[in-house]
């Protein structure tokens, strides 16, 4: 009779022996199932072949199962048999697993914003529009505060303003969360058609009319040629501005204030308060100029006043939009209605945008971080290497992306689009990369 132990000693030398091996490991942990010198046939396990050799110290029984981890090798570009210790770990995480920073959303590539002069708000000086007096407005990359009422269609008066903040600039910066307050017309007595008063015209009983600024309503019928008559009338509202009518000959008055009641073309409104949140988006660019919102989007100008819903054009060179890239750490720019300090954050070398907006992965190398590789003198064939796996887990990987490192450094955002066999705008993702840069980061836009 054979003794238990030599003959078990005996299987796991003809084990060894075999040039391949098969390993049963569970995916979601690493852990080594059972080792078989034949692939099975039906498991609940994954299974990967590797050379007996990897495996040959569990199976003469110097090493246990649990002193190994099956692991996704970068490096190798495959699933490898590894053994567990320090060195590896160290090495799997820092050099071969290295995963990317969750960046918050409030971030604009490489770039940081420090808000200055707080309770300032800033207005782009328009040619269209009408300003008042003190108001702060930008015009030819400096602030000025204005020393008196401008009217619509004035040109810009040099004399009649005082320099408040030189040398700011206009950015593509996406405009960070803000409360805007516009000020809107909101109709008042709905549904009500009022007439300005002549006497040469025959009046009715019911019918509304605008008279020496009082909105009035008809007791009866009045004949023309006849004088006003406040005893066959009831005052409906007083205090009312007449603004614009079809009859240009009339005096209109301007609507300065809020609360103020107007006439407008037959209908009753009040100036009102309105205040309005925008939250940040990346890649929305907005500057305003009193009730206007200037849209900057792809180099092109569009003016859409908030209050009335009009849209009109204006010379794309009549604001010069720079980009942040080719800015100098501290120079003053406005965003939205606010000044800001801008500096280059040190904190990433490379950022990569998932823009699952618009479906595509934009790289971003860090302004600094280019410099040091120009003189430096980085290899021309330098390649870095992007593995997108399921969120915090290596081994499910979706997508491996490269980019030649020459590419970083020539373009400002270097951008590949989402192939259609992967749906990134619906899991979530991690990125891991083999370590060329020192830190990187990973925002996702929705």
């Amino acid at each position: 009779m054979s003794n238990l132990k030599d003959l078990i000693n005996s299987i796991k030398i003809q084990q060894a022996e075999q040039n391949e091996s098969y390993v049963s490991y569970d995916k979601a942990n690493g852990k080594i199932y059972k080792i078989t010198s034949k692939r099975p046939l039906e498991t609940s396990y994954e299974v990967i072949a590797v050379p007996s050799d990897t495996v040959a110290p569990i199976l003469e029984g110097t090493k246990s199962a649990a002193d190994y981890t099956v692991i996704y090798d970068f490096a190798a570009k495959q699933v490898v048999v590894k053994q567990v210790n320090y060195e590896d770990h160290y090495n799997a995480a820092n050099l071969f697993m290295h995963e990317f920073t969750r960046v918050s959303t409030s971030r604009d590539g490489h770039s940081n914003f420090d808000k200055i002069y707080e309770g300032i708000s800033v207005d782009i000086w328009i040619k269209q529009d009408s300003y008042k007096a003190g108001q702060l407005v930008f015009y030819n990359n400096n602030v000025y505060k204005l020393l008196y009422d401008n009217k619509a269609d004035e040109e810009f008066d040099i004399e009649n303003v005082l320099l408040f903040v030189e040398d700011v600039k206009l950015t593509n910066a996406s405009t960070i969360d803000h409360t805007v307050a516009l000020e809107v017309n909101t109709p008042i007595y709905d549904g009500i058609h009022v007439d300005v008063w002549y006497e040469e015209l025959e009046h009715v009983a019911g019918q509304h009319i605008f008279y020496k600024d009082t909105v009035y309503k008809l007791k009866a019928d009045q004949k023309k040629n006849t004088k006003f008559k406040k005893s066959n009338c009831e005052v409906v509202v007083e205090n009312v501005i007449l603004y614009n009518d079809e009859n240009k000959l009339l005096k209109f008055d301007e609507v300065n204030g809020i609360g103020d009641k107007f006439l407008d073309h037959n209908k009753l409104y009040m100036r009102d308060l309105h205040e309005i949140y925008h939250e940040r988006e990346f890649g929305e660019t907005f500057f305003y100029s009193g009730n206007n919102l200037i849209e900057v989007k792809d180099s092109e100008l569009s003016v859409i006043n908030l209050a009335t819903s009009d849209i009109y054009s204006v010379d794309k060179n009549f604001l010069r939009i720079d980009a942040l890239e080719g800015l100098r750490n501290g120079s003053k720019i406005l965003i939205g209605k606010d000044l800001y300090l801008f500096h280059v954050d040190r904190e990433f070398d490379l950022v990569i945008k998932q823009n699952n907006k618009l479906k595509q992965w934009e790289f971003s190398l860090n302004p600094i971080t280019k410099k040091f590789l120009k003189t430096a003198g980085f290899s021309t064939d330098d390649v870095v290497y992007f593995s997108v796996t399921e969120k915090y887990d290596p081994n499910i990987l979706y997508k491996s992306l490269s980019i030649p490192v020459q590419d970083l450094i020539s373009n400002e955002n270097v951008n590949i689009k989402f192939e259609e066999d992967t749906d990134f705008t619906k899991i979530e993702t991690s990125l891991y990369t083999t370590k060329y840069f020192e830190n990187y980061g990973h925002e996702v836009i929705n």
